[in-house]
């Protein structure tokens, strides 16, 4: 038992927490994570985090969709229960598989999502020449876009601001 602290002489209610039992059998890990991945995760889901140096699996347990300040809560067990002497209150960095390994074609993030809504961006054509092409974008992540439809892979794209270019069509680049 951990976090037990009765004060002398104080009534308590019924249903009042008074302590914490704790399982001292096997490991579970609680993740906080943001609000924006509830939809994408699930009971089974695959992950890993890393710990002295040694990359661990861990298997999303239970997902307690409770929204608090933007972030809900998972439960993590780990099937593997080698001698690991993790302790109580340790922090970890957990990587949790979202989707398979695919190719595809991604875009660098820039400036121009501002004013094209990645609907369109500039594609440079010959030396001197960026002609506007529309585009089709998918996932992201923080670093890059995936391209759906528009792009292939060796195009060379303009991918800062266009807040002057809205209305060109084609660009002339000058060294």
């Amino acid at each position: 038992m951990s976090s037990f602290e009765p004060v002398l002489g104080q009534s308590y209610t019924q249903g009042q927490v008074l302590g914490k039992i704790d399982v001292m059998k096997g490991y579970k890990l609680v993740a906080d994570v943001d609000e924006f991945y509830l939809s994408k995760i699930k009971k089974d889901q695959q992950g890993s985090i890393d710990f002295n140096g040694k990359k661990i699996q861990v298997i999303v347990d239970k997902v307690i969709p409770e929204i608090v300040n933007g972030r809900f809560k998972v439960e993590l067990q780990l099937p593997e229960q080698e001698n690991l002497d993790l302790r109580q209150g340790l922090s970890f960095g957990v990587r949790l598989v979202l989707s398979g390994k695919t190719k595809t074609t991604v875009l660098p993030k820039g400036s121009f999502y501002n004013e094209t809504s990645g609907k369109w961006i500039f594609v440079v054509t010959g030396e001197n020449k960026a002609e506007r092409r529309t585009i089709k974008l998918g996932k992201e992540n923080p670093l890059y876009y995936e391209v759906l439809e528009g792009l292939k892979p060796g195009d060379k794209v303009i991918t800062s601001g266009y807040q002057d270019y809205k209305e060109i069509e084609v660009l002339n680049l000058e060294k």
